[in-house]
């Protein structure tokens, strides 16, 4: 696994001016995580997105 360092402020941008978390209410819990953890994992629900290295264990998110 790579480990990507983003400065948080930028990972504020990223996670809340582009829209990433949704619904919105989520952004806070999501965003303390991330800044806590250091570690962020993103994925997806296979129907919306087409490509992508699957889930381990989730068939249903990529």
């Amino acid at each position: 696994m790579t480990k990507l360092y983003l400065p948080l402020n930028f990972l504020h941008h990223y996670l809340y001016l582009l829209d990433i978390i949704r619904p919105k209410v989520y952004f806070p819990e999501a965003f303390q995580q991330a800044s806590i953890e250091r570690n962020l994992s993103m994925s997806r629900d296979r129907k919306r997105v087409t490509w992508g290295i699957a889930v381990p264990n989730d068939e249903s998110q990529t």
